[in-house]
């Protein structure tokens, strides 16, 4: 019992004392007088010490009634404690609320700690069961502020760590694909932008978005500028870049090409030039009109010769794939049809283990093998047909050129009939002109019979079905992955029917076209590497995440090792631990043009006169 306790107990039971032995009040009156006047002179005094001690055990009381709300907060002030110590510290007024907080919190503990020391046994018990209740809510309290992200009434951002990488074994839902964990953002030129993505499915993607009427310009370019050339993707656009003075900002792999030949796969044009016109399949192909817009498409590509009222149609470009039809060969071919050049087995095998690409299957080899009797078997038939060039009638012609001499050069265009003069007739090797043709005859030789140098002869491309502007441009790959907004790869369709080029997680290059057609979307996804804890994506994983990025409409390029992408000349695309470094046949690149001034466009006037 305490000391005030004590003395209220002391003065309580005198009283009670002195009024149960005199029932009478007169009597009580009359003997308090006689007896003990000390106490009436000592009264005040007494009566101050009573109400003094009556206080204190009000005072007692109330803190034994306040003890668990004190508990609770002590447990508050020391997450909150916590908290502040994980948080970044601060500075300025900021910084002396957070002191004139803690000073506050201190005082109140040592407060509450003094009331306990005076309360009782039986009231420290009381006290500490109820602490553990209220402590019981208070976590209960903490936990539910935390997950609101608020205490008294004020919001706080909560910085959270990034997710631990998910491993292998853990099977990747498609949110997991299309949700970035991080993302770098750098900006290439006015309506180019670069973007690192690393989904929460550990992909790691390099997006290059174009904003097609900001400035920038699509193209394509061919390795060496050869029907056959194979060169990396940072190569072909330096190549390029020497060659137009345009800026290459960026650049990726596009077609499929074949072992052997390493011709392009599917019809493809290079500045208003067929590089390689028969179709393959069902295949898809990139459209890059005139004006630098894009539209994907299932198109068939078909050439015509016209001379003397007579139509005959073109079997091939650059290559004769049999021994009757017309073949068109122009300077993507090489300096004279035919050429002439062979290559060992020994050099075929080793050019088909360095790209490790199989023939025609639209599917990359990596991990299966290469098939090198099939690599050396395609490599001789297509010497075979091309031997036969010897004894077929040939036809070089050059372009008209225009009556004024101030006029440029006309430019092939497909949809558009060139018209070409006839400069050579003759058999064996002959010389491919300079921005000029070779017509192989074929079969066809005895209706040009009577051809001669100075003749006519008129050569036209078409597209079917027609597209809605002129194209520049085109690619082919497969399969389509997006269509109107639906992701849904159409490989069954298509004719690719390989497990592994489905559902793999390789490494992949797609092209995307928004909605509106303002924006392109170019695409590389790295390979899955142990290394660097990173996975490839299967075709549906692409689709869904080619449309994450914005596209409407979307298609696959060749991939695997193939897959590439340089920025400003430099690969930033990876195969494991290393940059891209396979070569590969065409490349699709952003450029901006090369600015001409009007004595500068005089100068080159002049200089083609």
């Amino acid at each position: 019992m305490t000391f005030l306790q004590t003395r209220t107990h002391a003065f309580t039971s005198r009283h009670l004392s002195s009024r149960d032995a005199s029932p009478n009040p007169l009597f009580a009156q009359s003997h308090v007088n006689q007896t003990d006047r000390s106490y009436i002179r000592n009264g005040p005094q007494r009566f101050a010490q009573a109400t003094r001690a009556a206080i204190a055990l009000v005072l007692s009381l109330t803190l034994l009634a306040l003890m668990p709300a004190i508990e609770s907060a002590n447990e508050m002030n020391r997450a909150h404690a916590h908290t502040e110590r994980t948080r970044p510290k601060k500075h300025g007024a900021t910084a002396s609320r957070n002191t004139a907080k803690k000073t506050s919190t201190k005082s109140a503990a040592h407060k509450a700690a003094a009331s306990k020391n005076t309360s009782s046994r039986s009231g420290a018990y009381r006290s500490r069961a109820s602490a553990k209740v209220a402590a019981k809510h208070s976590s209960k309290s903490r936990n539910d502020r935390s997950a609101s992200g608020s205490r008294k009434g004020r919001h706080r951002s909560v910085a959270h760590a990034a997710p631990a990488p998910l491993p292998h074994r853990v099977a990747m839902t498609m949110e997991d694909v299309v949700r970035a964990d991080s993302t770098t953002i750098v900006e290439l030129a006015d309506g180019i932008t670069h973007r690192r993505i690393r989904t929460q499915g550990n992909q790691v993607a390099n997006v290059v978005t174009i904003n097609l009427k900001a400035g920038a310009r699509l193209c394509s370019y061919k390795a060496l500028c050869r029907y056959d050339g194979l060169a990396n993707a940072a190569d072909i656009a330096t190549l390029a870049q020497q060659r137009t003075n345009d800026t290459v900002l960026a650049a990726t792999n596009a077609s499929f090409w074949r072992a052997g030949s390493n011709s392009p796969i599917g019809p493809t044009i290079t500045n208003g030039e067929v590089v390689e016109m028969p179709g393959y399949k069902q295949w898809s192909s990139l459209m890059i009109f005139k004006d630098g817009t894009a539209a994907i498409n299932r198109i068939s590509l078909s050439g015509d010769l016209f001379w003397k009222a007579r139509h005959f149609q073109v079997s091939a470009v650059n290559r004769r794939g049999g021994a009757e039809g017309i073949v068109v060969y122009n300077h993507h071919y090489g300096d004279s049809v035919p050429m002439g050049s062979r290559k060992s087995d020994s050099a075929i095998v080793a050019e088909a283990f360095a790209n490790r690409v199989m023939a025609e299957s639209g599917d990359d080899s990596e991990g299966t093998g290469v098939d090198t009797a099939a690599v050396i078997r395609s490599y001789r038939e297509s010497k075979v047909l091309e031997d036969r060039e010897h004894s077929i009638l040939k036809i070089a012609c050059l372009p008209i050129k225009p009556r004024r001499k101030r006029d440029p050069l006309p430019v092939p265009a497909v949809g558009d009939t060139m018209r070409l003069v006839v400069t050579a007739v003759d058999t064996g090797a002959v010389a491919v002109p300079e921005n000029g043709y070779v017509l192989s005859l074929g079969v066809q030789a005895e209706w040009f019979s009577v051809v001669q140098t100075g003749d006519t002869i008129g050569l036209l491309y078409t597209i079917s079905p027609t597209p809605p502007k002129p194209v520049r441009d085109m690619l082919t790959g497969t399969p389509r992955l997006v269509r109107d907004g639906i992701a849904n790869p159409e490989y069954e369709t298509e004719g690719s029917k390989a497990r592994r080029f489905v559902d793999g997680k390789l490494a992949r290059t797609a092209v995307g076209i928004s909605k509106d057609g303002d924006t392109l979307i170019l695409a590389t996804v790295n390979s899955g590497c142990s290394c660097t804890e990173t996975n490839g994506m299967t075709l549906s994983q692409l689709a869904a995440f080619m449309k994450s990025q914005g596209a409407y409409q979307a298609m696959n390029f060749d991939g695997g090792g193939s897959a590439s992408m340089a920025i400003n000349g430099l690969m930033v695309s990876r195969q494991g631990s290393g940059p891209s470094t396979r070569r590969v046949s065409n490349a699709l690149m952003a450029v901006r043009p090369f600015q001409t001034t009007k004595r500068s466009a005089r100068a080159t006037a002049k200089s083609n006169d």
